[in-house]
């Protein structure tokens, strides 16, 4: 098993979710939020360099060049942003 996307992957989240879940406390234009999201940026792009050139990737990049797999993809997104945006309201109420 090949560790390193895996890992660039991981590292591209869990650096997002630290600048989105810190970016109240430190500041949205403060150093190290934008710190953390530039890394989340890099990782994520070397993450996708890594797979385009990989035998056998975690996640086949070809997929998203078909219309059905594309569009499902992003009416799944679109779904589950919908839902977080819901929840957040939901809980206020």
């Amino acid at each position: 098993m090949d560790i390193a996307p895996y890992a660039l992957q991981r590292f591209s989240g869990l650096s997002r979710a630290m600048a989105l879940f810190r970016g109240n406390d430190e500041g949205w234009g403060s150093a190290v939020i934008l710190g953390l999201f530039a890394a989340s940026a890099v990782l994520f792009a070397a993450f996708v360099l890594i797979e385009r050139r990989a035998e056998q990737p975690l996640l086949d990049l070809e997929l998203f060049r078909k219309p059905t797999t594309a569009g499902a993809s992003l009416s799944i997104l679109a779904t589950a942003m919908s839902v977080f945006a819901m929840l957040t309201f939901l809980v206020l109420y």
